[in-house]
């Protein structure tokens, strides 16, 4: 799963990664500090704001499928799947993040975090989620023209 985040990148501006927990927690702040309550109860209540357990008949969606999940158009941080992270929870297991879809949104909130799991097992309820860094290119002031009129 990593290598096939990596190569996710489609030129030389863009690079591809799982999820870093550092990353995941930035964005949750973002969300929490980005206005309404709604937003703000979202990263510690997640109820109404993913595929849990009785929204979704106990299965997993296609991600993006609800827009009532998404908090500043980022979809599914809560509910579906729970998400792999580079974070190391010990020497053989991985961290995961988020809720899943047989869980509830009090339980498994978006702001969920397990270190528990090893990634050389096989789970549904565990996805990926991919980040993408944007070069920034300099573009410098286009030269003027002068008009010319014949």
């Amino acid at each position: 799963m990593y290598n096939k985040a990596k190569g996710i990148a489609v030129n030389s501006n863009v690079t591809s990664s799982m999820i870093w927990g550092s990353q995941w927690d930035a964005t949750l702040r973002w969300m929490y500090n980005s206005g309404n309550a709604e937003k703000k109860k979202y990263t510690y209540d997640s109820t109404d704001k993913g595929s849990y357990s009785g929204t979704s008949g106990n299965k997993i969606i296609a991600t993006g499928a609800n827009d009532a999940y998404s908090v500043n158009n980022i979809y599914d941080m809560a509910g579906n799947v729970n998400d792999w992270t580079v974070e190391v929870g010990s020497t053989v297991c991985r961290v995961i993040r988020g809720g899943y879809y047989r869980n509830n949104g009090t339980n498994s909130p978006a702001s969920k975090r397990d270190d528990g799991y090893s990634p050389t097992n096989n789970f549904d309820f565990i996805g990926l989620r991919t980040t993408l860094y944007l070069s920034l290119i300099h573009i410098s002031e286009p030269t003027r023209q002068a008009d010319i009129s014949y």
